[in-house]
């Protein structure tokens, strides 16, 4: 992953201290901390300007904890819960060892840690069924006519192996909509934009438990299986020839489908939505 482009250097304020590494870092003034913005919080906020000007970037070293401490004029205390904080967001982890072998590191790969933080806040938000649909199929009908062009071969097992999980009739509606949940998150993981697999990855419990609230009728359950394992399987198939268009199609049809059949809901509004989602990948 490559730094952005940096912004131009206006240079240091005259209060700002350089360290060996050229960063600027300025010593936090009374009045940055003393209007509702805690000490670590502006730490925080020194570190993502460093980021967002491109003088830091995945792989860099930040200073020691002392050396922050001292550069930015705040307490140890302070820096070592911007840090931890920092840690759980995925932007920075922890190394092992001495000097200057140990102490946090800009992360490379950040992108589970955006899911996680995704998710939480998908959960704790509680969106309308609405919202979630046109989402869903923005998303997904990008993410296959993509996945149609440069799916790997594995990725491609991966999505075979769950149609043929869904296809075993042992399976209890609830198995059967995890494997379903995992077909469409796989199916954007497919694409290779690893954007696209981290915000279906993000709503992939909001979606399977959209998918469990859909009213089960046990009697009728292996019919409505087969059909939803059908879809699958051809959604799969036109990903595998290549056709995008085709592949794009069908997933949009699939997901109307669900939730027309399994809430007896699906407005106008959203009807078109899915139908133009298909339009723009043909």
């Amino acid at each position: 992953m490559s730094k952005p482009p940096p912004l131009p250097d206006r240079g240091p304020s005259p209060d700002s201290a350089v360290t060996s590494a050229g960063l600027h870092w300025s010593p936090l003034s009374l009045a940055s901390t003393s209007k509702g913005v805690r000490a670590h919080e502006r730490v925080i906020a020194q570190i993502e300007q460093q980021i967002f000007t491109g003088r830091l970037g995945p792989g860099d070293r930040l200073p020691t904890q002392r050396e922050l401490a001292e550069l930015l004029g705040v307490g140890r205390p302070a820096v070592r819960e911007a840090l931890r904080i920092l840690e759980y967001l995925g932007v920075v982890g922890s190394q092992t060892g001495r000097g200057h072998s140990s102490g946090s590191v800009l992360v490379v790969r950040p992108a589970p840690a955006l899911t996680r933080s995704l998710r939480l806040h998908m959960a704790m938000s509680q969106f309308e069924r609405d919202d979630l649909l046109e989402t869903r199929l923005h998303l997904e009908v990008l993410a296959v006519a993509k996945a149609a062009e440069k799916a790997a071969p594995e990725d491609l097992d991966s999505l075979a192996q769950l149609v043929a999980a869904m296809e075993d009739p042992a399976h209890t509606p609830e198995q059967f909509y995890a494997f379903d949940t995992q077909f469409h998150v796989g199916l954007a993981t497919a694409s290779g934009n690893r954007l696209i697999g981290s915000l279906m990855e993000a709503i992939r419990d909001v979606v399977q438990h959209e998918m469990s609230a859909a009213p089960i009728d046990l009697q009728s359950w292996p019919r409505t299986a087969g059909w939803l394992g059908a879809e699958h399987s051809q959604i799969l198939d036109a990903t595998r020839r290549g056709d995008s268009d085709r592949a794009a199609e069908l997933l949009a049809e699939h997901i109307g489908r669900f939730y027309d059949v399994s809430f007896e809901e699906s407005p106008a509004r959203l009807i078109s939505s899915w139908s133009a989602a298909g339009q723009t990948c043909r």
